[in-house]
Order: structure tokens, then C-alpha cells, then sequence
């Protein structure tokens, strides 16, 4: 009679996972460098060719393994890091707590800023999945668990886990209040929480998964939640987060104005509004995308193209949202 596979156990899923890490690391690695190899953007992209090394290694490391990562909004994050933030460079429309993170690790890194915001994406990436393992432990076999972290760190976009955007650091704050949450320690759920507010806006949602894990520990209960008020001012410190970043923009940066019905409006006439608002003014102006593209002044864009983008992007997310909110607020079984 054959005997049953053992399931990994803490210390042995932790290598693995580490291991898997580092080979989807090293993968994603060439792919951008071939990418910036065919489509050299900075200036040192365009001076150093990939092959062979220069004379000065250093300087060749950085062409291979960092530049070819500075695209898009990574530019207002190395921005925010090297030089804080201003108003005519865009960049107080980002958040705060990554670029400063990237800017610790950069230091730490030599000085290298862009260094410094690759490698603190890549470690809240790698304890992110740590994270959700340990999570997913409370629930499922440790075999299962460790089954989804690693199914996890292989979906396509996983790959965000590894650049220099937010969604590593973010999904690393979220996890951290689930896991504290459901370990009842609510001052660093809270915490993690007013830091994924930091981090990116829709932390401020985290709040209600917080609220429901503290609704369900006392019982669904309200004279338990006014006994325990001291848990239940720790959901404060969620939208602390994100309040504490307007205020500073709006003192310090003076970008923002909040007007008498409490609508912020900042220096682009930009407001915040219901999710799906997006997809409605998309679809409103939907004819626009569909003209020549010397009717709307969209250059060489193709027609439809970002309509297109527009519309799928928000159908997925409207179709996962009722998923995420089931899972979130299904009653776990007792035990």
C-alpha cells in the first residue's frame, strides 16, 4: 500500500516558491531587455547596445537588467524618487508611499532610484506570495495553499509582481490586512490598510472587508462591537490613509481644492466617481472612436481601438467584481 504524498509544510514551500520567483524574475528579465533592445527609449539605451559589454560594467548592468524598465509610469515614479513632487510634471497624481519606499531602496542600492523602485516592487512581489500562502492556510490544505500561490505567481499578469508599478506593494498591504484581520490583531489590519490607501486609492475599499471580518468576530452583534470599541477604531485608520495624502496635496502641494459639496477637484479639473462612470462616458463617446482618425485629432490611433480596450477592461472588471465581493463576504464554514 503506497503512502500518500506528504503536503509541503512552511519550510518547504518557501523555497519553492522563492525558487519560482526567481526564475520568472530572471525570465521576465530577458523578455523586457529584448523588448529594449528593439525599441531603445532612454538615453542610455541608445548609446550602450545590449551585446557585447562595455568597458565600464557597471554602467552595462544598468543598461541590461534596470533601463529597460523605465517606461510609462515608472518615469513619474523615478520622478517622485529622485526629486520629490511638482506640479508640472504630473506626478501629484500618484501616490506617495511606493515612490518613497523605492527611494529608501535606492539609497540602500547606491543611489540608483530606478534600482531602488525595481527591487522594492520585486520584494513586495515575492512577500506578497508568502503572504497569500499564509492566508490561504487558514482556509485550505497546506498543500492547497501552496498550490495557489504558486498558480498565482504564474498567471499572465503576474508579471506586475516584478515591475516598478504599485500592484506588488499593493497586493502585499491588502493581504497583510486579510491575515491580520483574520488573526484579530485590527491595529495592523487597520495599519496595513491606511497604507494600501497610501499606495494606491482603491485601498480605501479595504475598509469594508475589515469592517465585515470585525462585524463577524463580534458576533454580528452590535453591543459586542460598542464593547470592543478600541478594535473598532483601528478601521479608521483606512481612510486615514488616503485622507492624510489629500491633505498634504492640498496644503503642501496646493493642487487639490475641496469645494462646500465635498467634491475635490484637483489642477486638471479631475474629480473621483462611481466606478462605472468610466465605462459610461466611454461608452457615450464611443462614435468618436470610430471616426477617421483626422476627425478626432487622435493622429495615427486606429479607429475603435481604445473604445475597444475601454469597453473589454471594463466589462472584466464588472463582471469580477460580484466574484470578489461573494468570496469576500461568504460566511466561512465554523471550525
Amino acid at each position: 500500500m503506497s503512502k500518500p504524498k506528504p503536503t509541503p509544510g512552511t519550510s518547504q514551500s518557501f523555497p519553492s516558491i522563492v525558487v519560482s520567483w526567481l526564475m520568472l524574475r530572471f525570465l521576465l528579465a530577458l523578455v523586457v531587455l529584448i523588448g529594449s533592445a528593439n525599441r531603445p527609449e532612454t538615453a542610455l539605451e541608445k548609446d550602450m547596445a545590449v551585446w557585447p559589454p562595455a568597458s565600464s560594467f557597471g554602467r552595462w548592468l544598468d543598461r541590461v537588467l534596470v533601463r529597460p524598465w523605465q517606461r510609462w509610469d515608472t518615469e513619474y515614479y523615478l520622478n517622485i524618487a529622485e526629486r520629490g513632487y511638482r506640479l508640472d510634471d504630473g506626478s501629484t497624481q500618484f501616490h506617495p508611499f511606493y515612490p518613497w519606499m523605492g527611494r529608501v531602496f535606492g539609497y540602500v542600492l547606491g543611489g540608483n532610484m530606478l534600482l531602488g523602485l525595481l527591487a522594492a516592487s520585486s520584494v513586495c512581489g515575492l512577500l506578497f506570495l508568502i503572504g497569500f500562502e499564509r492566508l490561504a492556510r487558514l482556509d485550505l490544505s497546506p498543500g492547497a495553499s501552496h498550490r495557489a500561490a504558486v498558480y498565482l505567481l504564474h498567471a499572465p499578469l503576474a508579471f506586475v509582481l516584478f515591475a516598478p508599478y504599485t500592484e506588488a506593494l499593493f497586493l502585499l498591504s491588502s493581504v497583510i490586512v486579510f491575515l491580520m484581520a483574520r488573526r484579530r490583531a485590527w491595529w495592523m489590519a487597520g495599519t496595513a490598510a491606511g497604507l494600501a490607501a497610501l499606495t494606491r486609492q482603491q485601498g480605501i475599499f479595504l475598509l469594508i472587508p475589515l469592517a465585515w471580518e470585525l462585524w463577524e468576530w463580534s458576533g454580528r452583534d452590535w453591543r459586542k462591537v460598542l464593547v470592543n470599541w478600541r478594535s473598532a477604531l483601528s478601521l479608521a485608520l483606512a481612510p486615514a490613509g488616503l485622507l492624510v495624502w489629500l491633505v498634504y496635496r492640498a496644503v503642501v502641494l496646493a493642487d487639490i481644492a475641496f469645494d462646500l459639496d465635498l467634491r475635490i477637484t484637483d489642477q486638471h479639473r479631475r474629480h473621483p466617481g462611481h466606478p462605472g462612470a468610466g465605462l459610461c462616458r466611454a461608452l457615450a463617446g464611443s462614435w468618436r472612436r470610430f471616426q477617421p482618425p483626422e476627425a478626432n485629432n487622435r493622429g495615427g490611433s486606429h479607429p475603435g481601438g481604445h473604445f475597444c480596450v475601454d469597453v473589454c477592461v471594463g466589462w472584466a472588471q464588472s463582471l469580477a467584481a460580484p466574484a470578489v465581493l461573494l468570496s469576500v463576504f461568504r460566511r466561512r464554514p465554523s471550525g
